[in-house]
């Protein structure tokens, strides 16, 4: 219901700031700060359903109903495509060129994954049974939410790059530039 609640919000607020004057202006804003760039991911933030997330080609943006802003990711990321965003209650995943990134208040990150080797691009993240599933340059990797190290699924996929992951009742899709594999 909660999610109902934010994606309504987010229509009326995108509909009424296209409609009116000084409201006008601010999404008008918005749009051109977001034109150079493609937006690769959209998350709603669980804590504050007035707030959502965009992971684009610059960077992150974090936008509310009050105002909009680019969070600034020291150093690395800020010039570095996201291609992806997952929020949970605790903080924040960012995967992007140079692995992901976690962050607990958006403003402070930690690298998170990197392979080691020069395939650090994290595609995509999802969570399924209390495990999170990474979509990289080098296959798909794991860990339990509580853990600390990244495991590599052996099968299929290899080493083939995995694009897109989607949690679904019988596991998790796993999309890569050519074929569709299903994780149980």
């Amino acid at each position: 219901m909660k999610k109902i609640k934010g994606l309504l919000f987010w229509a009326v607020f995108l509909c009424m700031s296209s409609v009116h004057g000084e409201e006008k202006g601010g999404w008008e804003k918005l749009q051109v700060s977001l034109a150079r760039t493609q937006i690769r991911s959209v998350c709603f933030d669980s804590r504050d359903q007035e707030r959502i997330y965009l992971a684009t080609l610059s960077g992150l943006y974090s936008i509310s109903a009050e105002r909009q802003g680019q969070i600034s990711i020291p150093g690395r990321l800020m010039d570095e495509p996201l291609n992806a965003l997952y929020i949970e209650e605790e903080g924040m995943y960012a995967a992007g060129d140079r692995g992901l990134f976690y962050s607990q208040d958006g403003r402070s990150w930690r690298s998170e994954f990197r392979d080691g080797g020069s395939d650090n691009r994290v595609w995509d993240i999802t969570e399924a049974e209390g495990r999170l599933f990474l979509g990289t340059d080098a296959g798909i990797y794991i860990k339990g939410k509580k853990e600390q190290v990244w495991r590599h699924v052996e099968g299929e996929t290899g080493r083939e790059s995995v694009y897109r992951l989607l949690d679904t009742p019988q596991g998790v899709l796993a999309m890569t530039g050519s074929k569709l594999f299903l994780l149980p």
